[in-house]
């Protein structure tokens, strides 16, 4: 973890001596868009695995291609969450930890994913 720090000196003249001053600020990190997106498209990936779970429930096990094209979105959107995260990974001054929940959150789905389909579950 790293701190920007801008260091600024100041002279004051008092009583004919020289006093240096010394400020220091702090760059406050901030959260991207592109890694609040990432942590969207992981929700909405967990958030469609749950909801073809209930729909092949619902249709006692035959759900139909459904089943199988959503899933596949799902991945490509996995995809599009990781490489907005580690575009995020190489920018400074942000805060990491939405960067790692995106990027950690949509590899762990793909992984999944991936999972489900090479068994054939």
């Amino acid at each position: 973890m790293s701190i920007a720090v801008k260091v600024k000196t100041k002279k004051e003249k008092k009583n004919k001596n020289t006093i240096q001053k010394q400020t220091i600020t702090f760059s406050r990190k901030h959260v991207t868009v592109s890694s609040v997106i990432s942590i969207i498209f992981a929700g909405i990936s967990l958030l469609s695995f749950i909801g073809m779970c209930i729909y092949s429930a619902v249709n006692k096990g035959d759900a139909g291609p459904a089943a199988g094209i959503v899933p596949i979105f799902a991945m490509i959107i996995d995809l599009a969450g990781i490489v907005l995260a580690y575009v995020n990974f190489r920018r400074e001054n942000i805060k990491m930890k939405y960067v790692t929940i995106g990027a950690v959150s949509n590899a762990l789905l793909l992984i999944f994913y991936l999972f489900l389909y090479l068994t054939g579950i």
